[in-house]
């Protein structure tokens, strides 16, 4: 059936038919307010007064869309793929004016994807019918029940307030936390040293937690006199111990 919303000041539902077909499988809200919906044939996008469609002719990677996201950077993701044929469809990115698809080739675990879901550090994840795969820009990481995801069919990506993922597979839940190493410093003097009355700031930034996706923590030493500090006199502070900033 074409979709319905309601509308509180006539106190009923007003149905709208997308101009792209009426079987919707996702819709989701823009930050600009619009209403994308992910149809067996298509995408389209309502306003409020005007549709917009899109299909595999403008760039989408296959018709059947699964799932809808608007990413930090304002661009929109789409879910897409054929369960019959499976060599069909991806994760399709459409900026607004560029249309580009990840697939297979790239380092999608699998062409049908189910779910978009971007986390708290800006990586995208796609659930596919191959597993989960990571995505930070740069490199591909990819989850499958080999590495202990329940099953490899994944429809549901949530990420908790402790930064855990949690997975929704054929096969039951799976949380998974990206494991994170100890502190690594590296002291680097800046000449000259910063003053501040009798006191002596070295600063260094080259410390970084491996495995984390963060920007590397700021470290520093505050020394007092005229002595040049000693390795075992430096003092690390970074955000996992409290420090406010990375950058100053």
């Amino acid at each position: 059936p074409p979709p319905r919303y309601y509308r509180p000041a006539a106190q009923r539902f007003r149905e709208h038919a997308c101009p792209r077909g009426n079987r919707e499988v996702y819709f989701s809200q823009a930050q600009d307010g619009a209403m994308w919906f992910g149809t067996d044939n298509g995408v389209s996008r309502y306003d409020g007064e005007t549709w917009q469609t899109f299909g595999v002719e403008d760039g989408l990677a296959q018709r059947t869309v699964f799932s809808i996201l608007q990413a930090q950077d304002g661009a929109m993701w789409f879910g897409t793929g054929d369960p019959i044929v499976g060599i069909l469809g991806g994760a399709t990115r459409f900026d607004g004016v560029r249309w580009q698809t990840f697939t297979t080739a790239d380092g999608l675990a699998d062409n049908v994807v189910f779910r978009v879901f971007q986390d708290r550090v800006g990586a995208m994840v796609f659930g596919s019918r191959g597993g989960v795969s990571r995505y930070d820009g740069n490199t591909w990481q990819t989850l499958t029940t080999a590495d202990g995801l329940a099953g490899n069919t994944v429809t549901w990506i949530i990420q908790d307030r402790n930064g855990v993922m949690w997975f929704g597979t054929d096969g039951g839940t799976s949380a998974f936390r990206r494991p994170t190493l100890a502190l690594v410093q590296t002291v680097i003097l800046q000449e000259p040293p910063m003053l501040l009355g009798d006191s002596r700031f070295f600063f260094e930034s080259q410390g970084f937690e491996i495995g984390s996706d963060r920007q590397p923590p700021l470290s520093f030493a505050l020394m007092r006199g005229r002595g040049e500090p000693q390795p075992n006199e430096w003092s690390p502070f970074s955000v996992a111990n409290g420090f406010q900033a990375r950058n100053m």
